[in-house]
């Protein structure tokens, strides 16, 4: 039987439970689940608390964030998407890119969701930005490994996820050795929990986390934003640096600035949902400007969370983000 995360738990402690409760129409729930599986989603709240926490080695979580793109891949299905993956924040620093292919299954009466590999996963970076980078893709050019499938269920206002015990086996490219694959997921409409993990024939550790408490991932969106800097030294905006469209989403999203003093200066502007906990729970949206390079911002403010604007005027700077 699959491992699973009940909805206590989920809204509590990360810890897998319950087995999955029958659904109703799986055309519906698949329909319902590609609307909620739709978009971007970063784990920055997860990862500035255990930093603030000093956790013990063995739990921090890596800060990962990734992008579900639909695309028009007949050749895969009816229902797939291009799946990107980065880490600390930096589009750039990719580990992973996917096909990820939904269907129904009848038999196990649950949606089967096959992940592809790509063969040259480089060609195709940046396909939820230019999707004629996979013009012309074909069952020749990924790779699947069966017993790898993840399946899913709706429970109550979830679906959870899970690969049945011990069928994901890879060998390993540079052990030699077969790693046996685990994951189990919990999807909601605005989050994403991943619990993967791995280990060899003989219970090794190989990767995950040490204590099963998985990535979670809280939906982003994106805001146009901008930024002014007068001149070094100089109050009046005239002659000062102006930097316009750039993208930020609000899971930690950042964009380094030059200015263009004969001297340039170096910042930091970073757009974040945050959760404070103290003796009352608080949740704003926050904007911060930062020298590159110093994890204590020069200033910030901060708006509800659901705002659809926020900025700041310090004098030397100001700028704000709009939500797209």
């Amino acid at each position: 039987m699959p491992k699973l995360i009940s909805l206590a738990a989920l809204l509590s402690v990360a810890v897998f439970l319950a087995a999955p409760v029958a659904s109703g129409d799986l055309n519906y729930d698949l329909k319902t689940m590609m609307e909620w599986f739709t978009g971007e989603f970063d784990n920055h709240q997860q990862y500035v608390d255990q930093i603030e926490a000093e956790i013990p080695p063995e739990q921090p979580h890596e800060w990962i964030h990734s992008i579900f793109h639909p695309v028009e891949l007949p050749v895969f299905g009816d229902h797939v998407f291009y799946v990107e993956q980065y880490i600390e924040g930096d589009p750039t620093n990719i580990y992973r890119n996917r096909i990820y292919s939904f269907s129904i299954n009848e038999e196990v009466e649950a949606i089967q969701l096959t992940i592809f590999s790509f063969k040259d996963h480089e060609a195709v970076i940046g396909a939820h930005l230019d999707e004629t980078k996979l013009e012309g893709l074909t069952m020749d050019d990924v790779r699947s490994l069966p017993g790898c499938e993840v399946f899913w269920k709706r429970q109550a206002d979830n679906f959870i996820g899970w690969m049945p015990d011990g069928a994901c086996r890879v060998t390993s490219r540079r052990s030699g050795k077969v790693i046996i694959i685990d994951d189990d997921l919990v999807l909601t409409k605005n989050e994403i929990w991943i619990g993967d993990r791995a280990e060899d024939e003989d219970g090794n550790y190989v990767f995950g986390n040490k204590l099963g408490i998985p990535h979670k991932l809280r939906r982003s969106h994106d805001f146009a934003c901008w930024g002014v800097f007068t001149p070094e030294g100089s109050k009046e905006w005239e002659g000062g640096t102006v930097v316009r469209g750039l993208t930020l989403h609000d899971q930690g999203g950042w964009a380094d600035i030059v200015t263009n003093d004969p001297e340039p200066r170096h910042y930091r502007l970073e757009l974040e949902q945050r959760v404070y906990a103290g003796e009352h729970r608080v949740e704003v949206l926050k904007i911060g400007i930062y020298e590159k390079g110093n994890d204590e911002s020069l200033a910030y403010s901060w708006a509800e969370p659901d705002s659809k604007n926020i900025g700041m005027n310090l004098r030397w700077f100001q700028g704000g983000c709009t939500k797209k």
